[in-house]
């Protein structure tokens, strides 16, 4: 879980937005003094009665990475960001459903962010807009319309462009 966190902290550093800490989280939620997601899980209240489930493929699989991981994942390759963790959970979890999660989920294509992103980067470029321009744009974006405004945002010292965004650049 905590590998998860970190690949999806790593996408979130990359916009510029605050680190997602689950342990801090349920501290400030529920009081919970932890070292693992796991352990803090386990001493939430709320969370006792939920039990595991009594077969393979349920909503926690069918729901949660078409709906949560794939979108992470879309973003992360938008990026260029690797996330192994991440994309063995999806590639997994779709042989175990027999459903192609990353055809099916979420992505920036299909929630229509892809070319919308895109042609910020074209604008920006043909403004002349400096490098950092982008990680602004694309972060007030976020902020507005996804699920990172959850996360909040602090302002960061923004890193150079990856060779895949100069191409897009160019």
């Amino acid at each position: 879980l905590e590998t998860v966190e970190a690949e999806i902290n790593k996408i979130l550093s990359e916009l510029g937005l605050k680190q997602f800490r689950f342990t801090k989280w349920a501290e400030s939620s529920y009081g919970i003094k932890s070292e693992s997601i796991y352990d803090a899980i386990q001493k939430i209240e709320a969370y006792k009665p939920v039990n595991a489930p009594n077969q393979l493929i349920t909503r926690y699989l069918t729901e949660d990475v078409p709906t949560g991981l794939v979108p992470i994942s879309s973003l992360a390759e938008f990026l260029d960001i690797e996330i192994p963790t991440i994309e063995s959970i999806i590639l997994l979890t779709s042989l175990l459903c027999g459903i192609a999660f990353k055809k099916t989920g979420r992505t920036l294509q299909k929630l229509g962010l892809h070319d919308y992103l895109i042609n910020h980067i074209n604008v920006m470029r043909i403004r002349g807009l400096e490098k950092e321009g982008l990680l602004i744009k694309i972060k007030a974006f976020l902020e507005k319309t996804l699920l990172w405004a959850v996360f909040g945002y602090e302002e960061t010292t923004r890193k150079q462009l990856t060779p895949k965004r100069k191409k897009l650049l160019n």
